[in-house]
């Protein structure tokens, strides 16, 4: 009888590990993959879209030559909203489209470009964007700007330790 027992508690306690690795490495996985791709989010925003130019390193809107962007920090769009508006641009704005294929159809406001005046269709990005470029970016708009307090750490991770920049979020260092 001992036996049984032993090789019954044995049994089930293999089955619940077996079912806890069932949940917790997709989970582990899954936290490790938001976190690169809130990265490389960050990577497009500031080195291959440039967004910086209008919108500012810190998201708090910027007046450049490329055109004064509103704060990011201050906007309520959700995720599939900023999605959107990456990809087709605001029309009658500066905000360009990082779409290649922005208004050839209706994917974008359900508008073709047919629909427009052609001063209204926003102009292409400085660089497009392909539909995961363009989902990193609104993620980490969504984790890290939108309606959050520029911090220290965000500054950190966008620019690096020890960056000019980030001196008035740290006085005293």
């Amino acid at each position: 009888m001992t036996s049984f027992r032993h090789f019954a508690l044995r049994w089930i306690l293999a089955l619940a590990a077996g079912l806890l690795l069932t949940v917790a490495v997709p989970t582990i996985a899954s936290a490790q993959d938001e976190t690169r791709n809130i990265t490389r989010g960050r990577e497009v925003y500031r080195d291959k879209a440039q967004c910086h130019w209008c919108h500012g390193w810190d998201g708090r809107g910027a007046e450049s030559h490329m055109g004064n962007g509103p704060s990011l920090r201050e906007s309520f769009l959700d995720l599939a909203g900023l999605i959107e508006v990456i990809a087709c641009g605001r029309i009658g704005s500066k905000m360009p489209a990082h779409d290649t294929k922005a208004y050839d159809d209706d994917r974008c406001y359900g508008i073709p470009r047919a629909d427009l005046d052609e001063k209204e269709v926003p102009t292409p990005g400085l660089a497009m964007l392909r539909a995961n470029e363009i989902e990193f970016v609104a993620r980490f708009l969504v984790e890290q700007v939108v309606q959050f307090e520029l911090t220290l750490d965000y500054c950190v991770r966008y620019y690096g330790e020890g960056a000019s920049p980030c001196a008035e979020l740290a006085p005293g260092l």
